[in-house]
């Protein structure tokens, strides 16, 4: 309960100090402070009319409809499903399948996606409009919808070469801040789960083709393949990333890992000793612990 409450916060703050401030948003704003749906539905549907092609306004609309499913999730929805749950098989439900059966049942987070969804079409660089789906899917967890969302970032990252925008003055973002994303999204371990590896795998794979120079792309589907012991598979990628950025210790200690779970010892060797080489002093002690136990 508590992680959705953080979101709902984190929506409403962003949405005060990203958006341009114009008379229909600050009417939104106002109303929803004080919980009138249908005083907030009839801006909407104004602002709709003057501006069709807004892309703050269907993000507004977002918000709307995001809030209600919440609304209703807040009152007394976890409760009803523990009661009506027919396969409950334990005293014990996670709250991430709870969340999962009651917002499916809710045409309301659909709406709010679909919302979403054209205010990305509308403005397909502006980077915190594809941050909000990426963001609000995980802390729903809906992780696959937010790995599809992570990869269609990805993928428009290559078509505007990574000139993403913000709304306030149509700031450019850089490249690194970008990336800052994909690594936050790719180092939660829940995405490592069994049932998210196909997904998260076709995303790292997406990532690798289209920005090869990323090194988290590589350590990301090589720990994939490593989740299904496919070792072989996962010392191929590594290597392959091992080539294009041959002093990156998170693919190195990787590697290292993957030959001597394939007890090939003397390629492992190899690799801690550039490990040696190239890394910090931390690293270096790292890689000496290795070495001590094969000679």
């Amino acid at each position: 309960m508590k992680l959705h409450k953080i979101v709902l916060l984190m929506l409403l703050v962003t949405a005060q100090t990203g958006f341009s401030q114009n008379s229909y948003y600050t009417e939104f704003e106002n109303y929803a402070e004080v919980g009138d749906t249908i005083k907030q539905y009839e801006i909407l549907r104004d602002w709709e009319k003057d501006a069709p092609q807004d892309p703050e306004l269907f993000y507004s609309y977002f918000l709307y409809y995001y809030l209600k499913a919440n609304g209703k999730f807040e009152a007394g929805g976890v409760d009803k499903l523990y009661e009506n749950n027919a396969e409950r098989t334990s005293d014990t439900i996670s709250f991430s399948y709870l969340s999962e059966r009651f917002f499916a049942k809710h045409t309301e987070i659909d709406k709010a996606y679909a919302a979403l969804d054209k205010a990305i079409a509308l403005a397909p660089n502006r980077l915190d409009l594809r941050v909000y789906k990426i963001e609000t899917t995980a802390s729903l967890f809906f992780y696959k919808m937010a790995l599809e969302a992570l990869e269609d970032m990805i993928k428009q990252g290559a078509v505007n070469h990574m000139e993403w925008h913000l709304p306030a003055n149509e700031e450019v973002v850089s490249e690194n801040l970008v990336f800052e994303v994909f690594d936050k999204m790719f180092s939660n371990a829940d995405f490592m789960s069994t049932h998210n590896i196909p997904y998260l795998k076709q995303t790292a794979q997406t990532a690798i083709q289209l920005f090869p120079n990323y090194a988290k792309g590589y350590t990301v589907l090589g720990m994939s393949y490593l989740v299904y012991d496919q070792k072989e598979e996962a010392i191929k990628i590594l290597e392959q990333g091992a080539k294009v950025l041959p002093e990156n210790i998170s693919i190195l200690k990787l590697l290292g890992q993957s030959y001597n779970l394939t007890d090939q010892t003397d390629k492992a060797k190899k690799v801690y000793e550039k490990i040696e080489t190239v890394g910090t002093e931390a690293e270096k002690e790292y890689a000496r612990s290795y070495l001590s136990t094969m000679d």
